[in-house]
């Protein structure tokens, strides 16, 4: 039986890193799905001596037969279904159909995709021929995948939404699954047959612009990036923080420090989000405990919304509604630019998006988002009196994480030649945050 249990829940980094890299013009974006299907799986229903007596093949996008099916918006679901009707009786039909689902915890699934085709009747059969199956059978379907669905939302009003990405983790407090079925309807008190495996879908989405021309020549050449005093248009400046800590214990210092991010604040899987980051102090001596690769903890923030609120503007968010969790955290090296000494040092940094990430979307009863959190200093020596508690954001950005690259604006890792990111204990450092604890600030000029 194909039907995915509860410890089987499918493997998304080895399609997902097929596709993210994948690029296109948001304005005249050509078909992705016109991409070749590279693998055939198999799944069927089997008798006590192991023979597959209903069979269903289907071709997909991903890399080995091994892995689930996996599809991308615009995509044409096709297969074939095999039926030895030697292995069953009393056949009034065969039906196979596309489904899709979402399921928040306690609740039944709301079913928001149905795709239905009847690839055998009964009643069809014209005058003279038989009624009934006999020997091996074989019939094809194909289903073009829509690129959005009206879904009737919780008060009653139909809306129109982009699929969105199949989404299953452990734990979770919502799932969205997408399926093939097979079924084989029985007359009489017959018990109907059924057939369903588990398919991997993923939408198609852009940024809405490209980056900067100075950023974007940088990246395309392999030069240094330009600086927020260079290129305004390229970064998104925060707030300036003035931070105040003691030192191994013993010495009270204040240090300030600005972070940036790259603009547009939209980045694609696959890509690394890039970080700039000034820190100035009197003490010498703790500009280099910060400074230090492992020091800086800047953390990719998700966020789902589940439920009734899921779509809205404005959520309430309780703690059964809203979720976020940290995925992913930032690493830096120091550069040298105008302006560093002993008193103001310049990071540069990144946030790797796997592919394995799940792009931002909106769709009732499960949206996600994402942000960019400072949580501040997290390094041997220092403990920070400005936060009221270890772990607390200090700073959060709202960001975009798409599918897709724009042609002509992909963005690369500038990461020195040789640079190993530090080692970091996810388990330790990261994890679910408290629901409400982030905090949206106004932007300020760089120093």
């Amino acid at each position: 039986m194909a039907t995915l249990t509860d410890t089987e829940l499918p493997e998304y980094a080895d399609i997902s890193r097929d596709t993210a890299i994948a690029t296109s013009d948001s304005t005249n974006a050509p078909s992705v799905a016109s991409s070749p299907y590279k693998s055939e799986f198999k799944t069927g229903l089997q008798d006590e001596a192991g023979y597959s007596w209903l069979l269903l093949r289907v071709q997909s996008r991903s890399p080995s037969a091994k892995n689930l099916p996996f599809f991308v918006e615009g995509d044409t679901i096709s297969g074939v279904v095999e039926l030895d009707a030697t292995k069953t009786s009393s056949v009034k039909e065969v039906l196979v159909e596309i489904q899709a689902g979402a399921t928040v915890v306690a609740q039944e699934e709301e079913i928001f995709l149905s795709l239905k085709e009847t690839l055998w009747t009964s009643h069809a059969a014209g005058a003279g021929s038989s009624r009934k199956l006999k020997g091996l059978s074989k019939w094809s379907f194909n289903f073009i995948l829509p690129k959005e669905v009206g879904v009737v939302g919780p008060h009653g009003r139909k809306g129109f939404y982009q699929l969105p990405p199949s989404f299953s983790e452990r734990a979770s407090p919502a799932y969205l699954d997408y399926r093939i079925v097979v079924k084989i309807r029985r007359g009489g008190l017959r018990v109907s047959q059924k057939l369903t495996t588990t398919f991997i879908y993923q939408p198609i989405t852009f940024p809405g612009s490209s980056m900067s021309p100075l950023m974007k020549l940088a990246s395309a050449e392999g030069s240094p990036l330009p600086n927020p005093k260079q290129d305004a248009e390229g970064w998104q400046v925060l707030p300036k923080l003035k931070l105040e800590g003691v030192l191994f214990g013993v010495r009270r210092v204040e240090v300030q420090c600005q972070l940036a991010i790259a603009n547009p604040l939209e980045y694609a899987l696959g890509s690394p989000l890039l970080l700039y980051l000034v820190i100035e102090s009197e003490d010498e001596q703790a500009l280099n405990v910060l400074t230090s690769p492992t020091a800086v903890r800047v953390d990719l923030v998700r966020a789902m919304s589940t439920g009734s609120d899921a779509t809205a503007e404005k959520p309430e968010r309780r703690s059964n509604n809203f979720f976020t969790s940290a995925l992913s955290r930032g690493y830096f090296w120091g550069v040298d630019e105008a302006g560093c000494g002993p008193n103001r040092k310049v990071l540069h940094g990144e946030i790797d998006l796997e592919a394995k990430l799940k792009p931002t979307f909106v769709f009732p009863r499960l949206s996600i988002e994402y942000t960019v959190n400072f949580v501040g200093f997290e390094a041997t020596g220092w403990a920070t009196e400005s936060q009221s508690s270890k772990g607390t954001t200090m700073l959060s950005e709202p960001v975009k994480v798409t599918s897709r690259q724009l042609a002509g604006s992909v963005t690369r890792s500038t990461a020195p030649p040789g640079y190993r990111k530090p080692e970091v204990d996810y388990n330790k450092s990261l994890g679910y945050l408290e629901n409400g604890n982030q905090r949206f600030l106004h932007h300020g000029g760089f120093f």
